[in-house]
């Protein structure tokens, strides 16, 4: 499972439904993340547990992307990463 945790954070996905931004973690490990944006717009952090989704606080008028780092086990960020929303 090693090998695993080092790329989970590549896993994470969003989607956008109904003014709400869900991330969804498939991986079994917990993916704690950081700088996260939605559209370019700063939004709170989250962790997101294992196999889970977690609502973002933050409501939304569109939203078509994100980007976002996490945080590993070493306690190093991770290369910032974009992704589009499913809608």
């Amino acid at each position: 499972l090693a090998e695993g945790a080092a790329e989970a954070w590549k896993s994470l996905t969003g989607t956008y439904r109904a003014g709400r931004v869900t991330l969804t973690n498939p991986t079994p490990y917990y993916l704690t993340t950081i700088n996260v944006n939605i559209d370019g717009r700063p939004v709170q952090p989250v962790m997101v547990p294992p196999k889970s989704s977690v609502t973002l606080a933050e409501s939304f008028s569109h939203a078509g992307s994100m980007s976002y780092q996490t945080i590993n086990d070493f306690g190093a960020w991770t290369p910032a990463t974009r992704a589009s929303l499913s809608q």
